[in-house]
């Protein structure tokens, strides 16, 4: 079970959560709105964005794939032309010599016709080779074969021979310009080189049609390509010759990396198997991308059935298309493997780097926006709230019974305006209202959330009863303004002392005032606060005499009586009017005790019962043991003369500690029926104090009983 503590603490808790203040509130819904309006449409935005980037970076890349494909068709249907071409002019054996120049101008305009041919080839069985090369298609500066050889200045061409039948093998080459001339020419009989063991010419003689070979080195120039060749049979099936083409990859490696795709995209050629054929080369330098993401990529080419993709490599986004280049594998073998696949390889960020920034740039701005509107809101939220926290203070106020605020709250808000007024209009309503009724008792009301209603319990209170003495004939002499004035101010002074010494007003009557303490709100020393508000009232009193006698106003001299003891208290009346007062016994002592002043010639007289509550703290002097009409009983009373400590105002004199003292001597040895005794302390208290009441008619009572 959970300690009234931890629910407290719960409880505010759960507080705190479901009772914001409403300034708070306005923020949070605003903010949480421009939030959300905010993100929505950034999101949106950079959605639409990504959405129409990707649709034109991926038909770039389909763009780049068409632009691929049509060069390397364009390649391939050139290339493979060549053999069938130049085998339909070689139509004898015994035209395929060494010394026929003819041939080798038809072989070198041949390359000339088409750049992208590298070398060309004619190769017979019994091993005869006439071979043209263009330099201009190649990157080199020496014969790859013989290091030893450079290659003349103005080189275009070469030529070159080489002859199995004789029995002394020679290779001859011839250096030509771009015109066909021969520079120089060189010779060497190492030859290691017999075209009859190339791919190209093992692949046609096996196939015996058009072949083409994967990517090799050639042995002349050592530059990486392929070989498209072409076998020559008499109409009796006899092999004449092979016919060779060269397609060096340096020129389409160029090709592929000069393509505009993106910042860093790369596009490759691949085979059937994944390997790479073709990587893009420019200025000397290999791509970045790795053999391994190429891997990787064409393993998700190959799940996925879409030929553009997005994968994800080391934690960077890839945008890739693969198409395949197919090859006809009756025409185009490539030793078993029938097609080539393109590979377009970039990262995302290329395209959507801009994005990004628009993005960032984008919620920098919406931070900016929402801390500005964050202030004009926290303006504007001040301005409803603040109004409202005012009016709520003011309310408290009300419910404390604090009725003398002035404030008002005016405001350009028509519904804060209306509130201020309602709070007016309740405060003067209030206002009215507790002049005719106790504040504490509506106070209690109002904090126990109660209403009015007839009812009563019985509590021990005190009673408090003033009068003024010869207010009657007083009134008679006056006007009724002066009169009015009069009495507002002496019951002015009066209330306000009793309110301060948490006392209740009952009412007013005429010139008399009726007041009690104990109730509604219980206080432990009730007797002696409303003896203390007596004596003050008295001192209050005396002050206001004087200023009156100043002003030529008549003067005020009250009587008091106080009583202490068991009354009902509670609201008395009717459903359409009631009054919170006191009833019982009790309260008639107290009504008479006060008019028994006149007869004593003193100010403020209480019951025994009061005098037992007191203590030491109070000057008392017992007056007489009389009787109360009403009451079949006779009761004690006592003058209530001074504060023994306490407020200088009210503090015992040295003569009415003298006056005390003596007087309860006399008064003890007259009740012990010692009256000589008596008598005497009462003479001697009249030389002392000539105009004390009390002690005349207590020798006038001993003169009686001696007689």
């Amino acid at each position: 079970m959970e300690s009234p503590k931890n629910t407290s603490f719960l409880e505010r808790f759960i507080l705190k959560i479901f009772c914001r203040n409403l300034r708070f509130d306005i923020l949070t819904v605003f903010l949480f709105l421009l939030t959300i309006s905010s993100i929505s449409i950034i999101w949106f935005t950079y959605s639409r964005q990504s959405k129409a980037i990707l649709d034109v970076s991926t038909t770039t890349i389909e763009r780049v794939n068409s632009i691929i494909i049509e060069k390397l068709s364009c390649l391939t249907k050139d290339l493979q032309q060549i053999p069938s071409i130049t085998g339909a002019l070689i139509k004898q054996k015994n035209l395929i010599s060494l010394e026929n120049s003819s041939l080798p101008f038809f072989m070198f305009n041949t390359l000339r016709s088409v750049p992208s041919l590298a070398g060309l080839y004619i190769t017979t069985p019994d091993g005869k080779e006439l071979e043209a090369t263009n330099l201009l298609a190649l990157d080199i500066s020496h014969y790859k074969t013989d290091l030893s050889i450079p290659l003349p200045e103005g080189c275009t061409y070469l030529l070159r021979k080489v002859d199995y039948t004789k029995n002394l093998l020679i290779e001859t080459i011839d250096f030509k310009n771009e015109h066909l001339q021969t520079i120089s020419s060189a010779s060497s009989s190492n030859v290691q080189y017999d075209a009859r063991s190339r791919p190209w010419y093992l692949g046609a003689v096996k196939t015996k049609m058009l072949y083409w070979t994967a990517a090799y080195k050639y042995y002349s120039t050592g530059e990486l390509g392929i070989t498209v060749s072409l076998p020559l049979y008499t109409s009796q099936g006899d092999l004449i010759a092979v016919i060779g083409a060269d397609l060096p990859l340096t020129a389409l490696s160029n090709f592929l990396a000069h393509q505009p795709i993106g910042n860093s995209g790369k596009a490759f050629i691949l085979d059937s198997s994944g390997t790479l054929i073709l990587p893009p080369l420019a200025e000397g330098k290999s791509t970045p991308i790795s053999s391994e993401m190429l891997s990787f990529a064409y393993a998700q080419a190959l799940k996925t059935s879409e030929k553009n993709f997005i994968f994800d490599f080391r934690g960077t986004p890839y945008l890739a298309s693969m198409h395949l280049f197919p090859l006809d594998a009756k025409r185009f073998p490539l030793d078993g493997k029938n097609g080539w696949s393109i590979l377009i390889i970039d990262p995302l960020s290329d395209f959507f780097s801009g994005v990004l920034k628009i993005q960032k740039e984008a919620l920098i701005i919406s931070c900016a926006i929402l801390m500005v509107s964050s202030f004009f809101v926290f303006l504007l939220s001040n301005r409803i709230a603040n109004p409202i926290v005012t009016l709520s203070k003011e309310i408290d106020k009300i419910t404390r019974l604090d009725l003398d605020s002035k404030v008002r709250v005016h405001s350009n808000i028509k519904e804060i305006d209306l509130i201020d007024s309602s709070i007016f209009s309740m405060r003067n309503a209030l206002r009215s209202f507790v002049k005719y009724m106790p504040k504490k008792v509506v106070k209690r009301l109002i904090e126990h959330n109660q209403e009015v209603a007839i009812g009563g319990e019985k509590k021990e209170i005190t009673i408090f009863f003033s009068d003024i003495t010869g207010f009657t004939s007083l009134a008679e002499s006056l006007s009724a303004e002066t009169t009015m004035s009069l009495l507002a101010e002496y019951f002015d002074v009066l209330s306000k002392t009793i309110l301060v010494h948490e006392g209740t007003i009952d009412k007013y009557i005429g010139d008399g005032l009726m007041a009690f303490w104990g109730a509604p709100q219980e206080i432990l020393n009730h007797p002696s606060q409303a003896c203390i508000s007596a004596l003050l009232c008295q001192a209050e009193i005396s002050q206001l005499n004087a200023f009156h006698q100043k002003e030529g106003k008549p003067a005020l001299y009250t009587r008091i009586g106080i009583n202490t003891g068991i009354a009902i208290i509670g609201n008395i009346g009717t459903s359409e009017r009631m009054n919170y007062t006191a009833v019982g016994d009790a309260v008639n002592i107290a009504a008479r005790l006060q008019p028994l002043n006149t007869l004593y010639h003193t100010s403020i007289i209480i019951s025994e019962t009061v005098k037992q509550h007191l203590g030491e703290q109070f000057l008392t002097r017992p007056l007489d043991i009389s009787e109360v009409r009403g009451k079949t009983e006779k009761i004690k009373i006592y003058e209530l003369v001074a504060l023994l400590v306490g407020n200088p105002l009210i503090l015992a004199t040295p003569e009415q500690l003298d006056l005390c003292s003596t007087f309860t001597q006399a008064y003890e040895a007259f009740y012990s029926k010692n009256y000589n005794q008596a008598r005497t302390l009462f003479q001697t208290i009249l030389q002392r104090f000539p105009k004390d009441i009390a002690t005349q008619l207590y020798l006038e009572r001993l003169q009686n009983i001696q007689a």
